[in-house]
């Protein structure tokens, strides 16, 4: 008899790319997770908060006995055709500001050569790159889109705006996404967008005839209802709008006293970094001291500290690779993790950093030879 034996417990693991392969960085996303609850480090368009309802509802009202397959592949459509608009808009108005326009959109970097290859007889057909085949030409590879992966999360649990059925479909909320894709419905050209999406062909001629989708559009005056909307959902104004509105609400109003503190100031490393290092340092990006109210000070002490996280998770594992390579070099006999420790530690560049000394004491070192 063939006896059949399970050995995949003795198999090496897996090796997985990641950008935090120590994991030290957790800390730093628990912080930023409390500080501002219901926005992620990529859900970077709020125009996103706006549209997924809007879709939903759109394509639930055009679509009542849709199946599953043919909601993915709406959905996909539809991301690529937003994208395509704002890179169109972008290019169109050459403002100097692209980002205003295209940045952070789903699947850009795939879909931008697309618009700026293209000419007035080009077609475009957003099946090409909405596909789940595993080719260049696919815009995302998560089934449901970037919708599915970085917004579904906050839009379901922190703002009700969607919902999730079981069999995968994404679904507005009737209490609370309904009245926003309302709003957003009153500011864009719906009808033309589905037409598009349903002739699965639009031009480069469609594209800007469809510009009011562009996220740059939040701004004007035909999408001020969406944009109050969408205002009144970040930032709790109206009862019950979200589970944690404070914390976010500090956040925000600390992030605009900051841009209107700097204002007129050159940043030196964009607006996000330059924030982060105000509050670390107390320093507007121009040198001058920036002067905090006891309350606003809180809440910068709080993403000073979560700087420090970020800052020593770099540190760490910068040390971790140094010791790593030092060891694959003289490949000593380490035991344990303590001998390993101790033996690079008498070892350069480790030994002339500590040299005997304390973790303090090599700190303060360093600190008085800093300018």
């Amino acid at each position: 008899d063939t006896v059949n034996f399970d050995t995949g417990w003795v198999e090496p693991p897996t090796y997985k790319k990641g950008l935090d392969p120590l994991g030290v960085q957790q800390p730093c996303i628990a912080t930023y997770a409390a500080l501002l609850p219901g926005i992620t480090n990529v859900t970077d368009r709020v125009t996103y908060f706006g549209f997924a309802p809007w879709l939903m509802w759109t394509y639930g009202r055009r679509n009542p006995e849709s199946t599953i397959a043919q909601f993915v592949q709406a959905l996909r459509r539809a991301e690529v055709l937003l994208t395509l608009i704002g890179v169109r808009h972008g290019v169109a108005t050459s403002d100097g500001f692209p980002d205003r326009h295209d940045g952070a959109m789903v699947g850009v970097s795939t879909l931008k050569d697309v618009v700026l290859n293209a000419n007035s007889k080009t077609v475009i057909r957003p099946s090409t790159y909405a596909t789940l085949d595993n080719v260049e030409a696919r815009y995302f590879k998560n089934k449901r889109g970037g919708i599915g992966q970085y917004y579904l999360g906050v839009l379901r649990d922190e703002y009700h705006l969607l919902d999730e059925h079981k069999n995968g479909m994404i679904d507005f909320t009737l209490e609370r996404g309904k009245a926003l894709a309302e709003q957003v419905g009153k500011g864009v050209p719906g009808e033309k967008f589905f037409f598009c999406l349903e002739a699965d062909r639009v031009s480069v001629s469609d594209l800007d005839s469809l510009s009011a989708f562009c996220p740059c559009q939040l701004r004007t005056s035909s999408r001020s209802d969406e944009r109050a909307a969408l205002v009144d959902a970040v930032l709790a104004r109206q009862p019950d709008l979200s589970e944690n509105p404070e914390a976010r609400r500090r956040s925000v109003d600390l992030l605009l006293k900051f841009l209107h503190a700097a204002n007129g100031c050159k940043f030196v490393w964009g607006q996000e970094d330059d924030f982060l290092i105000a509050c670390y340092t107390r320093n507007l990006p121009n040198g001058k001291r920036w002067s905090l109210s006891a309350k606003d000070a809180e809440v910068a002490d709080l993403w000073a500290f979560y700087l420090r996280g970020e800052l020593l998770s770099l540190a760490m594992q910068r040390l971790f690779r140094e010791a790593l390579l030092l060891i694959q070099r003289q490949s000593p006999s380490l035991p344990t993790v303590e001998a390993a420790g101790q033996w690079c530690s008498n070892n350069e560049p480790f030994s002339s950093i500590g040299g005997g000394r304390t973790f303090d004491e090599a700190i303060g070192k360093v600190r008085s030879s800093l300018p």
